[in-house]
Order: C-alpha cells, then structure tokens, then sequence
C-alpha cells in the first residue's frame, strides 16, 4: 500500500529523513513497517519522470540510499 497525504496514519511510526528539509519541497519522513524497506522512484509534482526519476532504498530507520540504474 502507498499512502500519500499530509498525515501519516496514527499506528504507524515515522522517523524523519537525513534530507529533510522542513516547509521546503523534500520529503520529510517515511513510516516503513519495522525490519523493512521500501524501493521507490523519486518524480516531479506532475507526476513528470515516472520512467526516468531517481531510484531509492529507504530503510525502516529513514535513512535514504540511491541505486544507481544503468
């Protein structure tokens, strides 16, 4: 499941990111289920790069590594 909003659910746990960046355009935190990660592909606002946009592994602590994709 992808959950995008202002909010994160109540039971989820999220940590902050080390790029945070406050009221700035960055992604602020992510909750990811304990002893997981997740594998995602950063795009623009309007959705602009789905196939080209940065590829990430984002770890259950929120810590944010790129995959360099060949």
């Amino acid at each position: 499941d992808i959950l995008v909003g202002d909010r994160v659910p109540a039971a989820a746990r999220s940590v902050p990111l080390a790029q945070a960046d406050g009221d700035g355009p960055a992604v602020d935190s992510v909750a990811v289920p304990p002893g997981r990660s997740v594998f995602v592909r950063s795009v623009g606002l309007t959705g602009a790069g789905q196939d080209t946009g940065s590829l990430f592994l984002v770890t259950d602590s929120g810590v944010m590594h790129g995959v360099w994709d060949d």
